[in-house]
């Protein structure tokens, strides 16, 4: 079996003092999940809240997009050892990618299928297109999809959870930490409807080149058990 691609480096080009906030073995966000043409750590969650580690040097570039291109899974990690702070990027091999993959599609599965009771709303920012018009106080409705498509697609790390409008459009996605993602999953599939809610819109997040046709949007979710 081909080896995993290893590539550390010392980390560069982050907010001041967050190497300082990151333990040893944190698992990080390489953004952007695409293929690109530059890559960058930052803490778990939204990139466009900050939390910024380090800039990827450009000598991994290529490697990471290829494994993105391929479909491989590509992890960070935080690792400081005697006091010297490093990013660790793995870079899968197509058969260690497909082991990997089953087994976080399986833990998910198996995550999502457990009796969640939500006791109060959430309130969380999610991208919204910005040629749908919408306004604060529209709903807003999670797209249906059985569980395997979550399970497949949280093999990278990145679950995407799609909004529609009152007329069934496709017109957001949530950027957030995937323990929220797993909380709404969790409670969609325990038999709670998701009531959703723009509480209040911005422009698009400072430096996220990649949605500057979408802009933030705060949003509250409440849950409702159906009869």
């Amino acid at each position: 079996m081909e080896k995993n691609k290893v590539c550390v480096f010392a980390p560069r080009g982050g907010e001041k003092g967050i190497v300082n906030l990151c333990p040893d073995g944190k698992v990080l966000n390489l953004w952007p999940k695409s293929e690109s043409y530059a890559y960058h750590v930052y803490k778990p969650g939204n990139p466009g809240e900050g939390g910024k580690i380090s800039t990827v040097p450009d000598k991994f570039t290529e490697d990471i997009s290829l494994a993105k291109r391929e479909g491989r899974v590509v992890e960070a990690i935080f690792s400081d050892v005697g006091g010297k702070k490093r990013v660790r990027i793995e870079i899968f091999s197509k058969d260690a990618s497909e082991i990997e993959i089953k087994r976080r599609s399986n833990c998910l599965a198996e995550q999502i299928s457990k009796t969640y009771r939500p006791k109060k709303s959430i309130i969380c920012k999610i991208s919204l297109d910005i040629q749908r018009g919408l306004q604060c106080g529209d709903s807003l409705f999670l797209a249906d999809r059985p569980i395997e498509h979550y399970a497949k697609s949280s093999s990278m790390y990145d679950i995407v959870l799609v909004f529609h409008d009152s007329n069934g459009r496709d017109v957001g996605k949530l950027n957030y930490h995937i323990g929220v993602k797993e909380k709404l999953l969790r409670a969609k599939c325990s038999g709670y409807v998701l009531d959703i809610k723009i509480l209040e819109m911005t422009g698009p997040p400072p430096g996220v080149t990649s949605i500057f046709d979408r802009r933030e949007a705060t949003v509250e979710i409440k849950f409702i058990k159906r009869c």
